[in-house]
């Protein structure tokens, strides 16, 4: 090849500034004529490590930052984010070296074959550059958006985003520079150094500049229009909390696994008079649940009334990464789960069940029972350690921990109630007629031995302290049908009758002990959610149903749909609390009749504040073992 071809090309990526840095011997090496396959594959693999070692911090501390903000409160240790973004740094650098080196031999292999057009190999680079500088900008603003990383509301909130956009579009932008050399050294290597036709690219002049900021602030603009939550437009002010006087006692039970058409189902057999009734005589709307089903996600999300992005719930267990003090959570669809799916520790990280402390919003009864409204938890999604303040929790651990004769450990709120549940529990299994549960026989051994037990407890000691007076607004989570269903279903099939009628008649008559206590001003609100089994059955669009049943009801189906986000907002009405703006949902009240003091809704409040981190995080539990076991005995973990 002549030399003032050589020298064209030399200069040519001198002016483009590719011939500055650390690279520069080896590319000088190459273009000087005295490389072949072997010295191509060493300016690869040095071009490629230059991209990982310095792109693998730029994005990793950013990744290591959003991972953090997505679990907090508890994720707050210096040393923990320190190693995470040594994690992080370490295995997307790697990532990106890799995806670098495979890029620079295909360009070679196309230029080789003349695919690729004489004179446009520095136009070609800077397109693979541009399309590195994509991925890395919405890889790192798809993370910030789910990590939470601003918390303001307003304009504020917007101009915030925008800056870590352009901050994003920064990293991105510096990705993509450092991989035009490599992809350009390819792209000259595979077509045995042939003369660029025409007259050279120019070096980037002041026009160019600045097309490129502009693109740059044009693109930062577009992406945070596009990831910019709803949620973040509102002010992050918070007013005082000014109830207003409301009738009655209200009472949710939450059935898990009960959509709409198997409900209508049973109600046309009269296989469950109690819901019967409820259907007959009550207000009833289409639930529509979030999917896919994650129990502690949408039943936090219908505590909260935020999304699992929001209250921090996404899964069914956090992992403790080897060498992080706390935990993180993990939900195989999200991009922070997926990117710590990437790191390699050297260890299999440790499982724990998800807690309370993972939990970043007020749940209803702690906005509640902040303003001394009485209040009865019962087998909520993560709601241990059951602390002081939130009325009578009794957790999800409460059940397995009994059952397995451990010692308590905060399983119930106050003290002094587990003290009483756990001396009284062998004589309330008594009265429950465990396994046959007061009922036939069920149709299979294991039934007995599965939700309906848990069922069946909780609704004992839930219709008892209610009866007792012990609470004004009471939560009840069932979720015996959902672990029977998704136990006796194939995917794409309709679940076993005889097992599901069993269990659907036994959640009919905790349901129908309930009803029995209501006053004429009191409110019993039945949710069915369709579960986990609906997203693996013969199910296309699977809706729930909200039953609201009380002397104060309007009866009759009602056309609104409901949500997930609804319910808190609902509950929160019902007991004469203003609704806060920062909640998506709306609150549900047309089934009340005509002047009924709770349908006047007072005036709206910018937020309840946010919850408290609790302290030392969440925190490891010797039960925790054998609960993760109980949890995979019962299908929710594979």
């Amino acid at each position: 090849m002549a030399r003032p071809d050589l020298d064209r090309i030399r200069g040519q990526l001198r002016d483009l500034g590719y011939l500055k840095g650390p690279l520069s011997p080896l590319a000088g090496w190459l273009l000087a004529g005295r490389g072949g396959p072997s010295s191509f594959l060493a300016i690869n693999l040095a071009a490629s490590l230059r991209v990982g070692l310095i792109g693998g911090p730029l994005l990793g501390i950013p990744a290591a930052i959003a991972v953090a903000m997505a679990n907090r409160p508890h994720f707050a240790s210096p040393r923990d984010l320190a190693l995470l973004s040594l994690y992080f740094a370490t295995t997307l650098g790697l990532i990106l070296a890799a995806l670098e080196f495979l890029a620079d031999l295909a360009l070679a292999w196309a230029a080789r074959r003349g695919f690729v057009l004489v004179g446009r190999l520095e136009q070609i680079s800077a397109r693979v550059g541009f399309l590195f500088t994509a991925v890395s900008t919405l890889y790192l603003a798809s993370l910030l958006r789910e990590g939470r990383a601003i918390t303001a509301g307003g304009v504020r909130a917007w101009i915030l985003w925008s800056g870590a956009v352009m901050i994003c579009l920064g990293v991105g932008h510096v990705i993509g520079r450092l991989t035009r050399l490599g992809s350009l050294l390819a792209l000259v290597a595979g077509a045995g150094l042939s003369p660029l036709a025409g007259p050279g690219p120019e070096g980037p002049g002041a026009a160019r500049k600045r097309r490129r900021l502009g693109a740059l602030v044009f693109s930062a603009a577009a992406i945070a229009l596009v990831f910019l939550p709803t949620d973040w437009l509102a002010p992050d002010t918070r007013l005082s909390l000014t109830t207003h006087p409301t009738p009655g006692r209200i009472v949710l039970i939450g059935i898990d696994g009960l959509s709409s058409d198997w409900f209508d189902r049973v109600k046309d057999a009269g296989a469950a008079p109690n819901l019967m009734r409820l259907a007959r005589e009550g207000a009833r709307y289409v639930f529509v649940p979030d999917r896919p089903s994650v129990p502690p996600a949408v039943w936090t999300g219908i505590a909260t009334g935020r999304p699992a992005t929001e209250h921090g719930i996404l899964g069914y267990q956090a992992e403790r990464v080897y060498g992080l003090s706390s935990p993180v959570q993990q939900n195989p669809v999200s991009p922070v789960s997926f990117s710590l799916r990437l790191l390699l520790p050297g260890r299999r990280p440790q499982a724990l069940p998800v807690s309370s402390g993972h939990r970043r919003a007020l749940a209803v009864w702690e906005i509640l029972a902040r303003e001394g409204v009485q209040t009865l938890v019962v087998n909520w999604w993560a709601t241990w350690p059951a602390l002081p303040g939130a009325g009578i929790v009794i957790s999800e651990r409460a059940f397995p921990r009994f059952a397995s004769g451990q010692p308590p450990d905060r399983d119930v709120a106050p003290e002094s109630l587990q003290q009483a549940l756990g001396a009284r529990f062998a004589q309330d299994v008594a009265q429950m007629g465990w396994p046959t549960l007061t009922g036939p026989d069920p149709p299979s051994e294991e039934l007995s031995a599965s939700g309906v037990a848990i069922d069946a407890w909780h609704g004992l000691i839930g219709r008892r302290l209610f009866e007792a007076g012990f609470a004004r607004v009471v939560f009840l989570y069932l979720p015996g049908l959902d672990i029977v269903r998704s136990r006796h279903s194939e995917p794409g099939q309709e679940p076993g009758a005889p097992e599901f009628s069993w269990t659907l008649a036994r959640v009919d008559a905790l349901v129908g002990g309930f009803l029995s206590l209501l006053k004429p001003e009191d409110l019993l609100l039945v949710l069915g959610e369709p579960g986990r089994a609906a997203d693996r059955e013969a199910v296309a669009t699977p809706r729930g149903m909200l039953v609201v049943f009380g002397a104060r009801v309007i009866t009759g189906r009602l056309a609104r749909e409901v949500t997930t986000l609804d319910l808190a907002p609902t509950l929160l009405a019902l007991a004469g609390f203003p609704v806060a703006r920062d909640l998506r949902g709306a609150p549900v009240l047309d089934f009340l009749r005509s002047g009924d003091p709770a349908a006047l809704l007072a005036d709206p409040i910018e937020t309840y504040g946010s919850r408290p981190a609790p302290t030392g995080g969440p925190e490891a539990d010797p039960f925790d073992p054998e609960l993760l076991d109980r949890l995979r005995s019962l299908g929710y973990i594979q």
